[in-house]
């Protein structure tokens, strides 16, 4: 039995450094091939590098010396380092390899507890080593990879919890959850369903005693949260009269979602969409007086208005809109590919983080025609390779829902697909629909899929 734990714990050091070596030979190669380190740069880096710089120069959360209400601190606080030494992507993108080697080994522990099988785990975090979109993700300087890993710990110790009862375990996943919203707002509501949900698994308790126990873990729960976010709308109202956690939301609603509702609407280009919401809101500023914070607050407040009167005027359109959202989210594959060619082609008008109304199969073929023959099947392998792995991932994610977890399991797998459905659906509801969106649930969905594979395993040893 011993020699058999060593021979599975080789197996784990070993799935740990493939993943360390995927993640660390993407960048290396691209940096080979393009010579440029704007590759490892997207539309959004600039603003939270500018909130880094805030940070370090003013000590204080700020961008042009403004405060900062559109981005949160948590991703700009991990950017200080590569900064203060002068070699922001290098520095950045291998704290990011590492936190992405983190996640395997926390799939690894996830299985774990979850299903109780070590094969199953192993599998699990072998998946999660090779799944693309986490490996190309580490390479970006973007907030994915640090969320991700910030949620992975959240789920970590929340199902820790609901196996132990353990106070210790819940305050941690307090901690990390809040950590998360920090890095990326998209968790914020998870401040109120987590608990909703913990109220809900009393309804199912037989033992007086555990229902109790719960009910006060919830209220904690939702006290600490709330008192760790909403500490930071507290310095966002005091600062800029802004109450909420992050204006990003105002932001997608009105330029992502309001520019893809009046395109479909009105059968125009998402660049015409665009200039006819600039002028709206130029319009809007015109017809405004007062102080500059005053005006800035008023404009957040009607581009939010603005975008709610568009989905109630064209409910229709806003439905097909989250849907083909999250088509694109939880299917699209390859584009992030395209990016590594950074030196071919001026990729500006087509880095759209939503991708609703052309979809991958539009943005591949109005894009591959920058490239050479030899590269355009280059191009065309990899994205059939991803599409593959991503089919069979979720093939065996659902064969694990059908075979695998025993009743007592039955909460924690209830809340893991709440939160898969939840981070896939928030950001799709303002419009976004891209494949780096459904990169924080992978590792629970990689968690499923090894388990899968395990048990599809043990049904062809049963049978042969």
């Amino acid at each position: 039995m011993w020699c058999e734990i060593r021979s599975k714990n080789h197996y784990l050091f070993f799935i740990i450094l493939i993943a360390l070596i995927l993640r660390g030979a993407l960048p290396a190669a691209s940096w080979l091939i393009n010579n440029d380190h704007k590759v490892f740069w997207t539309p959004d880096t600039s603003s939270y590098v500018c909130s880094a710089r805030g940070l370090i120069e003013t000590l204080s959360f700020s961008c042009n010396n403004e405060p900062e209400t559109l981005r949160s601190p948590g991703y700009p606080i991990l950017l200080i380092p590569g900064l203060f030494m002068g070699q922001l992507e290098a520095v950045t993108i291998i704290l990011q390899i590492f936190l992405g080697v983190g996640i395997v080994f926390l799939v690894y522990k996830i299985a774990l507890i979850l299903s109780g099988n070590l094969n199953a785990a192993l599998f699990s975090a072998t998946i999660y080593s090779i799944e693309p979109v986490s490996i190309i993700h580490c390479s970006f300087l973007m907030s994915d990879t640090f969320f991700t890993f910030a949620l992975t710990f959240f789920v970590w110790y929340l199902l820790n919890y609901l196996k132990t009862f353990s106070r210790i375990s819940l305050v941690s996943a307090c901690l990390w959850l809040v950590a998360s919203i920090y890095i990326r707002p998209v968790a914020y509501y998870l401040c109120l369903l987590v608990p909703s949900f913990l109220l809900i698994t009393t309804l199912f308790k037989t033992n007086r005693a555990r229902r109790q126990r719960i009910i006060h873990d919830s209220t904690l729960f939702f006290a600490v949260t709330v008192l760790l976010v909403g500490s930071w709308q507290v310095r966002n109202f005091v600062l800029t009269g802004y109450a909420g956690f992050s204006s990003v939301m105002e932001y997608n609603l009105y330029y992502i979602l309001g520019s893809t509702i009046i395109g479909k609407r009105d059968h125009i280009s998402e660049e015409q969409s665009l200039k006819k919401l600039a002028e709206l809101q130029a319009a809007q500023i015109e017809s405004q007086h007062g102080e500059e914070r005053t005006t800035r607050l008023k404009n957040l407040e009607w581009q939010k208005n603005y975008s709610l009167h568009l989905i109630r005027e064209n409910p229709g359109i806003f439905i097909r809109v989250v849907i083909s959202s999250l088509r694109s989210t939880i299917f699209q594959a390859g584009f992030e590919l395209l990016n590594f060619f950074n030196h071919c082609f001026d990729r500006s008008s087509l880095f759209r983080q939503d991708g609703v109304d052309r979809g991958q199969s539009s943005i591949v073929e109005n894009t591959l025609q920058y490239f050479g023959l030899r590269v355009r099947g280059y191009l065309l392998i990899g994205i059939i390779v991803w599409t593959a792995v991503l089919l069979g991932i979720y093939s065996l994610s659902l064969l694990s829902l059908k075979f695998r977890f025993n009743p007592e399991n039955l909460t924690s797998v209830c809340f893991l697909l709440i939160m898969i459905l939840y981070v896939m659906t928030v950001p799709a509801i303002t419009g976004l629909g891209y494949s780096r969106f459904r990169l924080p649930v992978m590792p629970l969905i990689c968690v499923f899929s090894g388990t899968g594979l395990a048990a599809l395993r043990s049904y062809f040893k049963a049978t042969t």
